[in-house]
């Protein structure tokens, strides 16, 4: 990434609880990225420069070059929820590749974003 001058460069995840010199909020998507320009919630333009294939969460920190720490909150998104009767159905839901499932309890449910048009 060509880094311009006077974006705030995020380099590094900090380890534990941080106080924070302010946020970042980023969907889904975007926490998915390792390398990312961005707008922090104050207006600070920054630029996300982690080590390839880290993802962030909600409530992770991160700190820049000159030392400053920006916690990452998880974008409100919309989600559809799905469940299914039996492991069979849910099965057959979560089929499709790249629908992230979770369990909990004795229920299996499934998370999906909602479906984007395509463009083109």
């Amino acid at each position: 990434m060509n880094v311009s001058a006077g974006l705030l460069e995020l380099v590094a995840r900090v380890d534990g609880p941080a106080v924070r010199d302010t946020t970042v909020t980023l969907s889904f998507e975007q926490r998915q990225r390792t390398w990312l320009r961005v707008v922090l919630d104050d207006a600070t333009p920054a630029a996300i420069m982690l080590t390839w294939g880290e993802v962030l969460r909600g409530g992770d920190y991160l700190r820049s070059r000159c030392g400053r720490v920006v916690a990452v909150h998880a974008a409100d998104e919309e989600l559809s929820h799905i469940a299914a009767v039996n492991a069979r159905e849910f099965a057959r839901a979560a089929y499709h590749p790249g629908q992230p499932s979770c369990h909990r309890g004795d229920r299996r449910w499934l998370a999906t974003f909602p479906a984007r048009p395509c463009a083109g």
